[in-house]
Parts: C-alpha cells; structure tokens; sequence
C-alpha cells in the first residue's frame, strides 16, 4: 500500500483553531429549549343510549312522510297545470322556453343561438337563412316600448304594478298604460279552447253520458220487480237471455 501524500497546506495556529470552532459553533442551530406542548386527552364518548336514538330516529319518520306526501301533491298539480295548458295550445317546451329566457343573460343567449341556427341554413342554401341579417342587426326596442311590455307583462301575470322609474318619465307613464291594458285583458276573460280540443272534450262527455244512461238502464231493469221472486244478477241475466231468445 502506497504511503499518503503529506499535506501542504500549513497548519493552523492554536488561535486560528479556536476561532474556526467559535464560527462554528454560533453558525449550528441553536437546540429548542422550549418544553413541547403536551396534546390534551380526547374526551371519551359517552355511552349510546339505544331508547334515545330510537325515539329520535322515529321521530323523523313522520317529517319524511310529510316532505314526501307534499312532494307527490307536487306533480299531480304540476302535471295537471301541464294538461290544462296543453287543452289551450300550450306545450311543456314552452314553459321551459321561459326558464331559458329569463334571467340577465337569457335573451343574448337565445339570439345567438337563433343567429347560429339561421347562419347554417343559409349555409344550406334554406330560405330560412334570409332571415338572418334582421337578427344580427343590434335593433334595441326604445324604452318606452320595453316599459310598455314590461307593464302589460306584470298585470297578465298576476303581479302587482311596480317600477324604478320617476313618475315625471315617459317609461313610468308607459309602464302603468301597459299593466292597465293587461288588466283589461284579463278582466274579459280567457280564450275558449281550440275547436279541436273542445270537440274532442264533448265527444268525451257524450261517451261518458251515454254509458251512464246505459247503466241506469240496465239497474232499472235489474232493480224492477218480476215475478217477485228472489234472483241473482247471472240469474236475472239468464232469464232475459232466455226471453229475449224465446
């Protein structure tokens, strides 16, 4: 084994040692003095009483009973709004048109998506593309207008007349013009109901009527005294079978 090189460096001084080991020493972290925080017991759970929970659990039961019994009241008055509406021309996709519409961003909304609509089918060559150029245009309805409709809108929807504008400006003056004129509309009463839909609920009526009378009929004749004696429906059935074939 070879001998190791002897170093050249020249060695330090007593001093040069101590001064070394002093920057070291305020250069090592200090150790924390500080005693470390003991973590508190967890508390221990107290015992379950089994009577309790069940009482409390049950008592649950009647409100989910409730909240469900009023969800299921619910739909059949919504779906029977629906058929109602459907008798007078109104389909469910028109209701959920409204949804769409309302709201700050609705009708941006739905114009650009009828602008998208109409811009493919003149892509195709459609007459319905023509239209096009009338919905890209930026055509603001004044406010008058607007405050009109606004106005009318209100009164036909059942909601009392309110608005933000002063009563010296052209747009309350409409706004109250057009709740008064959906007022009057409503007061005269609503549309009959298509030909078609009423015709169809009378020939409803007529079936249903003419069944009735059919059955009180044959409970008249059921119910008539005979021979006075004592039978049975089938008995009854048979006897008239019996006449009618004799």
């Amino acid at each position: 084994m070879a001998p190791r090189p002897k170093s050249t460096k020249p060695k330090k001084t007593a001093k040069q040692a101590a001064d070394d080991a002093e920057q070291r020493a305020a250069k090592a972290p200090k150790a924390k003095t500080e005693p470390k925080a003991v973590a508190a017991p967890k508390p221990v759970a107290a015992p379950r009483n089994d009577d309790l929970d069940r009482a409390l659990f049950l008592t649950y039961l009647p409100k989910l009973a409730f909240a469900e019994q009023a969800i299921r009241q619910a739909k059949e008055a919504i779906a029977v709004i629906y058929k109602e509406a459907n008798q007078h021309g109104f389909s469910k996709k028109d209701f959920d048109e409204v949804k769409k519409l309302q709201g700050a961003e609705g009708e941006k909304v739905k114009k650009a998506a009828i602008v998208r609509s109409l811009r493919i089918a003149r892509w195709l060559g459609m007459d319905l593309g023509a239209q096009l150029d009338m919905f890209e245009q930026d055509e603001r309805v004044p406010a008058a207008d607007r405050c009109y409709e606004e106005g009318k809108t209100m009164a036909m929807s059942g909601q009392s007349l309110k608005t933000d504008h002063a009563p010296e400006t052209e747009q309350y003056r409409e706004t109250v013009r057009g709740w008064h004129d959906g007022q009057a509309i409503i007061s005269r009463g609503f549309k009959k109901l298509h030909p078609a839909v009423a015709e169809d609920e009378a020939d409803k009526a007529a079936k249903a009527a003419a069944r009735k009378a059919e059955q009180d009929k044959d409970a008249a004749a059921f119910d008539a005294p005979a021979s006075g004696v004592a039978m049975t429906r089938a008995e009854f059935e048979a006897q008239k079978l019996q006449q009618q074939t004799s």
